[in-house]
């Protein structure tokens, strides 16, 4: 992610979306599947991506997550 543009990283089109589920060593269990919770990962990572983005653009955060910490 190091040199990526910070409307690249904002829109996803970085790298570690692409690793991220390769990374993740997931489950099946009655919680959900394996598939399911790579899935989650991937979108509870897209969101933190495009949440620091924003931040760091100087916008403000989606209000469809106001209470989304990112540090």
């Amino acid at each position: 992610m190091c040199g990526a543009a910070i409307a690249d990283i904002a829109q996803g089109h970085t790298s570690v979306m692409d690793g991220a589920a390769d990374a993740i060593d997931t489950v099946t269990d009655l919680h959900g599947s394996a598939d399911y919770k790579r899935e989650m990962a991937q979108v509870f990572l897209r969101r933190a991506l495009r949440i620091a983005a924003s931040r760091a653009m100087g916008e403000s955060v989606d209000a469809r997550y106001p209470h989304t910490v990112v540090c």
